[in-house]
């Protein structure tokens, strides 16, 4: 029998082994490519800003789990090799060089994985369109239409590329060191960590929750301080890694404990340990997926409770805005005859005017001062408006904001310095005023409509003004509740008035309304462009106008309702990210272990023939597959809850214990989840592992 008789003979019996090494290369091609198409298509692009703090994350997400399918790539590459390696044996035994069995394990490599990658790159295109379509069944709108990125196809084909070459270095390195004595032993071939001590572990449970509270404790400071955050999170990864470490020689901290409790399981310690650097890689890598995967949805899950908890506690059912080309039409008058029209009438309604000016914003540090839009009003129309009574002399003004959350609670107005200094172009210069202490605002106005951000002026300075300025920066707006018993006659009346200010503004929208004073501002300056008035058609612009118009009226009912249609690709891209993080986890501890149960089988045979019964050996194999699956979940769990709260609370966000139960709640989600496919592959795996070994 010639050699390539036998190659062959052994590459018909290895089929099996091949066929999952192909598999598990074209899931984690697939699923790295889908990712990307989905990241990149443009019904992502076009809805979410390339720079905004959202794809940023989704981009963050994405990297990790490519992160992680590369550790499972190396895993998977690492078990087809040891499976190799009875072949490699005979192949030397019969002669052939290791630099022989080199070429000929590098042409069946390059052979496996090239078409592997290849299928696993076409396969990326429906595979993210079946996830999308599996998503839009809960969540469709006409801006969830599947579009293709096609940067995302190029990412996969380079990760692809680039993951080859590195994992046929590995295997290349350990075929050169082949060694007949050593292939015969590879089953029991053992990587001892050795670690006597708890301070690891203990300086890990630290470290996690101290990176954790310095994280959100530096995050927003100014100096050097607001550069740490990322280390101190990286502190927090440190203390998990530390953790994981301290598992694989948690034998040791139970003997120090007690020896009876020792001894009673002293093989499943020592195969822990004599495994030490596999199962502290996959368990560290595993339990920051996990922790990546929750942290994903439970922050970004901050910004659609923020917005129902707004829109919920709005005081005013309806709020509309009107400029110069719709006063004439959408006036106080004409809203009353909508709401008789309907059989509606309004409980209490209040009007008033607001100016657009200029703002400077002035800071400790003079090169952070920037000029920004600014909304004016008098004293009565912010009493009518919020009932707060004001005391303001005439050379003064009082800054006003609304629901800014915990942490923009504590340094709302602090960095602004001396007085404020307003700015419109229909005045000779800029109007200076003394600053008073501002008011942060408690749902007394609407967050979600512009004018939740103020500056009030004393009732004559206010009418001084306002006779100075034109028209065009004006605002007239309307603030109501009505009585309505349905539904039904919400929904129809708010048609009636969106129909109106759309016919009144020409079907146009005014997209840079607010920016008008302050764009003449920075030009005089030289700072920004000629400032010219950008206008977009309300056809088929409906979702950017609800999302992001000045003048859109305001509704309870149809906020609640834009809610989900505004952020749709928002969630199912964030959820389709973490899917795929969670998914890297789960391949990750399945290989390891499959891994470990395979390399362990020769110890199970002598344990069995020195008496260890079949039920003490199911609960061994038992204790080792808890192991690889219930520490990343609950470090990766309790990291996340942790992670969310802290920079959840570090941020503006008013409702953190709401988003910090997302996360408890997600985490919950996954321990389920984790029990479920615990269950399952601990009652296939010991049983045929039980069988091979009996």
């Amino acid at each position: 029998m010639t050699i390539q008789e036998i190659v062959r003979k052994m590459t018909r019996k290895n089929l099996r082994q091949n066929l999952v090494f192909c598999f598990a290369v074209i899931v984690s091609i697939a699923l790295s490519g889908a990712n990307g198409i989905l990241l990149f298509s443009p019904t992502v692009t076009q809805v979410l800003i390339a720079d905004g703090s959202t794809y940023l994350i989704a981009v963050s997400m994405y990297a990790v789990s490519v992160l992680g399918i590369s550790v499972f790539l190396i895993y998977v590459n690492t078990v087809y090799l040891k499976n190799k390696m009875s072949e490699t044996g005979i192949l030397l035994a019969l002669g052939l060089s290791p630099r022989n069995v080199c070429d000929m394990a590098r042409r069946e490599f390059v052979l496996l994985y090239g078409c592997s990658s290849l299928g696993g790159i076409l396969l990326s295109v429906p595979a993210a369109w079946i996830c999308w379509s599996v998503c839009t069944l809960f969540l469709h709108t006409a801006e969830t239409s599947f579009r293709i990125g096609w940067k995302g196809v190029l990412f996969a084909a380079v990760f692809a590329a680039a993951a080859g070459p590195v994992l046929w270095m590995i295997s290349r390195r350990k075929l050169m060191r082949a060694e007949i004595i050593r292939i015969m032993h590879t089953k029991e071939e053992q990587e001892f960590k050795e670690n006597d001590t708890v301070w690891p572990g203990l300086l890990g449970l630290l470290l996690i929750p101290a990176g954790l509270l310095l994280f959100g404790w530096s995050s927003g400071k100014d100096g050097l301080l607001g550069r740490l955050p990322f280390l101190f999170l990286l502190v927090s990864i440190l203390g998990i890694y530390l953790i994981a470490f301290q598992m694989t020689s948690v034998g040791n901290v139970v003997r120090h404990v007690s020896q009876k409790a020792y001894f009673r399981r002293l093989l499943f310690y020592n195969l822990i340990r004599q495994k030490g650097k596999q199962y502290t890689l996959a368990l560290f890598v595993s339990s920051v997926l996990i922790a990546v995967t929750i942290f994903g949805i439970g922050f970004n899950s901050s910004a659609f409770i923020e917005m129902d908890y707004f829109i919920e506690k709005s005081p005013y059912e309806y709020a509309v805005l009107a400029d110069e080309r719709e006063r004439e039409q959408v006036t106080g008058e004409a809203i009353h005859g909508l709401l008789e029209e309907h059989g509606l009438e309004a409980l209490r309604f209040v009007d008033g005017e607001f100016l657009i000016m200029a703002r400077e914003h002035r800071y400790e540090d003079p090169s952070m001062n920037e000029w920004a839009p600014e909304l004016i009003t008098s004293q009565s129309t912010f009493l009518a408006l919020t009932g707060i009574k004001t005391q303001i002399p005439e050379d003064g003004c009082l800054p006003f904001q609304e629901n800014i959350g915990f942490a923009g609670r504590e340094s709302a107005f602090r960095t602004f310095t001396g007085d404020t200094f307003l700015y419109h172009p229909d005045l000779p210069g800029d109007l200076i005023l003394k600053t008073m202490d501002g008011i942060i605002g408690e749902n007394d106005i609407n967050k979600t409509v512009a004018v939740s951000d103020l500056v009030v002026l004393h009732d004559r300075t206010y009418q001084k003004l306002s006779r100075q300025i034109t028209g065009r920066y004006k605002l007239q707006g309307y603030f109501f509740d009505t009585d309505a018993k349905n539904g039904g006659q919400e929904k129809a009346f708010y048609q009636d008035l969106r129909e109106l200010t759309i016919d009144a503004s020409g079907g146009m929208i005014w997209d840079n309304i607010l920016d008008s004073a302050v764009a003449v501002k920075k030009h005089m300056l030289g700072i920004g462009p000629s400032p010219k008035d950008i206008f977009l058609p309300y056809e088929g612009n409906e979702l950017y106008a609800a999302r992001w118009d000045t003048l859109y009226p305001f509704s309870k009912a149809d906020a609640s309702a834009n809610k989900l249609e505004t952020g749709a690709v928002y969630i199912l891209l964030v959820s389709f990210a973490s899917l795929v993080t969670f998914l890297a986890a789960t391949l990750i501890i399945s290989i390891k272990l499959s891994n470990t149960i395979w390399q362990d089988q020769p110890s199970y045979q002598k344990a069995v023939r020195l008496g260890l019964s079949r039920p003490d050996l199911a609960a061994l194999i038992t204790g080792q597959i808890a192991l690889v699956y219930f520490f990343p979940t609950v470090c990766g769990c309790v990291s996340a809850i942790l992670l969310v709260h802290q920079i959840v609370g570090a941020t503006a966000v008013s409702q953190v214990r709401s988003v910090t139960w997302v996360a408890v709640l997600l985490s919950m989600g996954v321990c389920f989840l984790q029990i479920v496919l615990f269950f399952l592959l601990r009652y296939r795996t010991v049983r045929r592992t039980i069988e091979m070994v009996t």
